[in-house]
């Protein structure tokens, strides 16, 4: 039997109950949506800047080495010009010379 005074005590206690089964299901739906983001986060492949940032650097790496190459061919067919001989030995010489110059101790 319901007593006039029983029924607001029932009615606040399954509020109360209510309310907090509202706010542990809102909790459990954020770690759901956490750990949702976090799978996709694990297995993204890597993203397009990583990747243009890769093929940036090997571009640059291959030039450089290209380029050293080069001047390696360059200069070893330098070497068998005497004339060009003569002008890479003045030039590294000039080269020693301005830098004890340009040191300070």
């Amino acid at each position: 039997m319901c007593t006039d005074y029983s029924l607001p005590i029932h009615s606040h206690i399954c509020a109360h109950t209510l309310c907090d089964g509202v706010d542990k299901g809102e909790r459990l739906l954020s770690l759901a949506e956490m750990c949702h983001k976090l799978k996709t986060e694990h297995k993204k492949p890597p993203s397009e800047e990583l990747a243009q940032g890769w093929v940036w650097f090997w571009k640059r790496y291959n030039k450089v080495l290209l380029d050293r190459l080069c001047l390696g061919r360059e200069r070893s067919s330098d070497l068998c010009d005497p004339a060009a001989a003569d002008l890479i030995a003045t030039s590294s010489l000039l080269a020693t010379r301005s830098s004890t110059i340009a040191s300070p101790c």
